[in-house]
């Protein structure tokens, strides 16, 4: 080896040498620096599991609340790494049996009629415009415990091959309806609300042709409009019938949540009443819950019919209706059957109920 190719590899031995001995030393003293800067460019300031119970009130025209709260929370996981959002979908009584298990959730999805205020947190957040009164409807002693995200609606349905056979148009089945002249079934409540007189089948007589005529939730004509599709059930159509609904889904923050997890269930709430994901929710056959510039639109009739109304949603106040609505269903069968005081006492209710809104 000639006495240059020495001396290189003697520089090098040393250089490497001293690597080995002073870089552990350099590690050390800046690795907590180094930790740091790294947990801020790629952490959260809250990161684990933040579980959301929807409890299931009511159901869309089709799909499902449950997948599309999925969706939002599968695309604020993606912005926030290590949060994660656990949205699981139940009835009343799966709900009720893990509360007297002492099980919670960190956030809740309620429908309208919800009497377990005591779960909640309330929620400081500003609103987008929203339609009609929906937006107070869950205030509680000046406080905000809900955010409304979505609703549906009814929807007066008409067998079109009865209607056809006894030769009546719409506005002569109407005033029959009205009248009781023409045997109708349904929801009692929006019955009285559009009208009619005389006693109300259930839903099941309509599906089985014994009625003319049905005040229906969306889901139900839904249901309806597919088994014709499927060679089942009969030919109906729908129409608008109020613009009153006890059909609501609210967003809450559950009363052991976190202090840590608020900004980000906060921003949930926020971006599920995004404009682009509240118009998400006509694809279910959905009524936003935020005002939009035009009257919302579908090729479905039946979701059609419902949009009609929806601009000035007549929404009852969320933590009375519980109390209330035995005593509104009472009053309505009453109003049905001819009874004026009790058609007085129902309205006196619905108008205490909707805080303010008028009912079409």
């Amino acid at each position: 080896m000639q006495s240059r190719d020495k001396i290189i590899c003697a520089a090098m031995t040393l250089a490497i040498i001293a690597f080995m001995v002073l870089s552990p030393g350099y590690i050390v003293a800046h690795r907590r620096n180094l930790t740091q800067q790294y947990r801020q460019q790629s952490t959260e300031s809250y990161q684990g599991i933040i579980s959301l119970w929807h409890i299931v009130g009511f159901k869309s025209y089709q799909g499902s609340m449950g997948a599309w709260l999925e969706k939002a929370a599968a695309a604020l996981e993606k912005k926030h790494k290590g949060v994660y959002f656990e949205v699981e979908s139940m009835t009343f009584s799966d709900y009720e049996a893990r509360r007297e298990r002492g099980e919670k959730a960190d956030m809740y999805s309620f429908p309208l009629g919800w009497e377990y205020i005591e779960e909640l947190q309330p929620i400081d957040m500003t609103m987008p415009e929203m339609r009609g009164n929906i937006a107070d409807s869950c205030r509680y002693n000046g406080g905000v415990y809900g955010i409304p995200y979505a609703a549906s609606g009814y929807v007066l349905a008409v067998n079109s091959r009865i209607i056809q056979e006894k030769g009546l148009d719409m506005d002569t089945l109407c005033g029959m309806i009205r009248s009781g002249e023409a045997k109708a079934s349904g929801d009692e409540i929006i019955a009285c609300i559009y009208g009619a007189k005389g006693e109300l089948g259930d839903e099941e007589d309509f599906s089985k042709e014994k009625s003319w005529a049905a005040f229906i939730d969306a889901r139900t004509a839904g249901d309806m409009a597919r088994k014709v599709q499927s060679g089942n059930g009969f030919p109906f159509e729908a129409f608008s019938c109020t613009n009153y609904t006890n059909l609501v889904q609210y967003l809450g923050i559950g009363s052991g949540a976190e202090e840590e997890m608020r900004d980000y269930i906060l921003e949930f709430m926020q971006y599920v009443l995004s404009e682009d994901k509240q118009q998400s929710l006509m694809e279910l056959g959905l009524i936003p819950a935020i005002a939009t510039k035009n009257q919302p639109e579908s090729e479905t009739p039946a979701v059609g019919a419902m949009y009609e109304n929806s601009s000035q949603l007549a929404v009852p106040q969320c933590f009375l209706y519980a109390t209330y609505e035995d005593q509104l269903c009472q009053s309505a069968e009453k109003a049905l059957s001819g009874d004026e005081n009790a058609k007085k006492d129902l309205d006196l209710r619905l108008m205490e109920l909707v805080q303010g809104a008028g009912i079409k």
